[in-house]
């Protein structure tokens, strides 16, 4: 009877161990960062501005977040672009994501900070955190719209769509859906 039983129990002990390399390769790689947004190093934006939104947004040690600090950005109309910033440290981060802070650059000046969100930045593997969307798509406005996508509920992920609000001067949501991923 054991005879009979032992090779059973060596598939099953098989099997088991495919289904679980299978899953952590699954959870491995399924998980992977998303298409990477073109992050740059703080050295994106003048050393006056970076200095200035530090000590705006934590009172933390500078030098850490000065060395993390990364610059994503998207030109506007004329002499406009929209600098979002993503301080990449874990004082900035907490239950409902870390900081990201949009300013709105006029060549290397800082006219003010536009955008002030906590957001997930793990994303589906198809998107990205931040694009920017085509001027088609887009009402006229010195600062360009960008989209973003946001854990809902399980398998569901929410897409913002922010634009520029010229009377307020700050980014808003301009539509939002829900989407199965």
């Amino acid at each position: 009877m054991i005879k009979k039983i032992l090779p059973l129990v060596n598939w099953f002990r098989v099997g088991l161990a495919i289904a679980l390399a299978t899953t952590s390769l699954i959870g491995l790689f399924g998980c992977a960062a998303s298409p990477s947004v073109a992050w740059k190093s703080q050295n994106a934006l003048p050393e006056s501005v970076v200095t200035q939104i530090i000590s705006d947004y934590t009172k933390a040690d500078p030098e850490p977040i000065r060395s993390q600090l990364k610059v994503w950005q998207v030109k506007g109309s004329q002499n406009n672009r929209l600098a979002i910033v993503n301080f990449n440290h874990p004082d900035l981060c907490g239950a409902w994501g870390c900081l990201y802070v949009g300013l709105w650059m006029q060549g290397d000046s800082l006219v003010k900070p536009v955008f002030e969100h906590y957001l997930d930045p793990h994303v589906p593997p198809e998107r990205q955190l931040f694009t920017p969307l085509s001027k088609e798509q887009t009402e006229p406005q010195p600062l360009p719209c960008v989209r973003t996508w946001q854990p809902a509920i399980k398998g569901y992920f929410k897409r913002l769509d922010l634009c520029f609000n010229r009377s307020n001067e700050d980014y808003q949501v301009k539509r939002s859906s829900t989407e199965a991923i």
